[in-house]
């Protein structure tokens, strides 16, 4: 098999021989013609020659078959989306190799060199390298591209008002997975909640973690407005009633004299009792007076009105 590895010696093909007696001789006694580039595939052919004491010349030939290794080695790409979940091995990559005979080999025996950082998009080569018994390299590049997640939620804030209903529903305008696909409203978590019965302003949080880890969070705002309650109409003034006309004050009748003798006949009052009298002429008539002022002010505030 042809490699930088690969040795060849003229004893390696050389079998036996003898001399004239039929004793056998060292293979350093034997004249080798032809040469082998154990590097290069090919046939070589290599005669090896021996004379006896009586100048009897024998020979061999011997054609030495260089080879091109079978050794190989496969590896392919692969596309990895960035996350604090996302995981890599160099195994991932690896397809199949072989040895020099074509015989498959184990990973084991692989050398890999280069690294993976799958928490950080960017590319990434690696490559998987196997040296054959005869020195042969064969090698395959893979390069790993680590993108960045595509999930994402959206939602909106919003103003309702005092004793709407609310669900969390309401203000999620949806979101995708790492992969861009659309997620249901099952896999988000919600924090925080709206009392639509108390006017303020309510936070409420939406998260959703993809399959690699990464957490994704929208919040919105709900404001509630406190309801105003419709005025009650007045109610119209009731007319007030006309006021009733004040009777006119008796004038006291005169006291009944008592006769002290036997002559009949009215008597006068006294100074002092006539005094009374007119006193209380005098009072009833300015209490009609006032009365009929009360009733005129009365009457010129609801025409005025």
């Amino acid at each position: 098999m042809a490699g930088p590895d690969t040795k060849w010696n003229a004893a390696d093909n050389f079998v036996s021989a003898t001399d004239a007696d039929g004793n056998g001789i060292d293979a350093k006694s034997v004249n080798v013609s032809g040469s082998v580039d154990p590097t290069k595939p090919g046939d070589y052919e290599v005669t090896y020659s021996y004379t006896d004491a009586g100048g009897n010349q024998v020979s061999a030939k011997a054609t030495i078959t260089v080879v091109s290794t079978k050794a190989s080695i496969k590896a392919k790409d692969s596309t990895l989306v960035a996350g604090p979940d996302t995981k890599w091995n160099a195994a991932d990559n690896f397809v199949s190799a072989t040895d020099a005979d074509g015989t498959g080999i184990d990973f084991k025996n692989v050398n890999v060199s280069g690294s993976v950082d799958p928490t950080k998009p960017g590319k990434y080569e690696v490559t998987y390298s196997y040296t054959d018994a005869g020195g042969n390299q064969v090698s395959a590049k893979a390069t790993i591209t680590v993108v960045s997640s595509k999930a994402n939620i959206n939602g909106h804030d919003s103003t309702i008002d005092q004793g709407d209903s609310w669900t969390p529903q309401n203000n999620f305008d949806g979101g995708t997975d790492a992969e861009g696909n659309v997620i249901d409203f099952r896999e988000i978590v919600v924090e925080g909640t709206v009392d639509s019965n108390v006017p303020g302003k309510y936070k409420v949080t939406y998260s959703y973690t993809d399959q690699e880890g990464n957490v994704f969070q929208k919040t919105v705002t709900i404001t509630v407005l406190a309801k105003h309650s419709n005025p009650t109409n007045p109610t119209n003034p009731t007319n007030p009633t006309n006021p009733t006309n004040p009777t006119n004050p008796t004038i006291p009748t005169d006291s009944t004299q008592t006769v002290i003798s036997g002559n009949s006949g009215t008597r006068l009052p006294h100074t002092g009792e006539r005094e009374g009298i007119e006193a209380s002429l005098w009072g009833g008539l300015i209490v009609a007076i006032s009365t009929l002022l009360g009733i005129l002010g009365i009457d010129r505030k609801r025409k005025q009105n």
